[in-house]
């Protein structure tokens, strides 16, 4: 089984606060079995709809860092429900913490600056013989001050309510106008990612539509499309949907 996955990581050091990573998802059909594939640039703990993942212990473990990563197979298919959610709690482990005792060799220390962070997917495999896989992408979304929210105190995340023009508006919106799943009445905030559009001046494979034969493509220049004026529009409606489709689901 092939999948496409992406390392998602902070926004900013978290310092000594272990930051959590989420991914919620629905499943409308009876599933066979389900598989979550997953490692990471430190160590995670993983929990499904509130259940502990596997009992491994500072997985993915140590390894040459250089050369490697591992990753561990875990059946979760008795874990799985109608809606799920995915938590994945990520920690400095061998490969960004100090360690005292270590030897502070240049790989270390460079590791030491880097940001932790988590790749992995769900395969999912259900009765009707379809499948479904779930990567780790910019789907998981972090909203307000995001995961560096992790790294202040009660205090200064907090966001006081005040009186503005007779409505009641926070004076800060650290939380990104969603507290606990609920709109507070402030502006919701979150960041999206996509993907570059470059030209590839490598031969790439593709397949002619008319003969049906596998051939090559070759492009000369740069013909990369601007998408930053159409990406707002197109966030703009996706959010609009979802909030509809919260609104009506009510």
């Amino acid at each position: 089984m092939e999948f496409q996955a992406k390392w998602i990581r902070t926004s900013e050091d978290t310092g000594g606060v272990c930051p959590v990573f989420r991914k919620g998802w629905k499943t409308e059909k009876k599933v066979e079995r389900a598989t979550l594939y997953l490692t990471a640039l430190g160590v995670y703990e993983a929990h499904l709809n509130g259940k502990r993942v596997g009992n491994y212990v500072l997985a993915p473990g140590w390894t040459a860092y250089d050369k490697r990563l591992q990753y561990q197979e875990y059946d979760i298919t008795d874990l799985m429900g109608e809606e799920n959610e995915l938590t994945v709690t990520l920690g400095k482990g061998w490969f960004r913490s100090p360690m005292p005792g270590w030897q502070d060799t240049p790989d270390k220390l460079q590791r030491m600056g880097r940001p932790g962070g988590i790749l992995g997917g769900v395969h999912i495999v259900y009765m009707d013989g379809s499948e479904e896989v779930i990567v780790t992408d910019q789907s998981w979304i972090e909203f307000g001050a995001g995961f560096s929210a992790a790294d202040m105190t009660g205090s200064i995340h907090n966001d006081p309510y005040c009186l503005i023009d007779s409505t009641v508006k926070t004076v800060t919106n650290n939380h990104g106008g969603i507290i606990g799943g609920l709109t507070s009445g402030m502006p919701i905030i979150f960041r999206a990612a996509f993907k570059p559009t470059p030209s590839i001046g490598l031969p790439q494979r593709s397949v002619d539509l008319d003969s049906l034969e596998e051939t090559r493509l070759e492009i000369r220049g740069r013909h990369d499309p601007c998408i930053a004026v159409r990406a707002v529009p197109c966030v703009e409606a996706a959010a609009a949907v979802t909030v509809l489709d919260m609104v009506l689901g009510k």
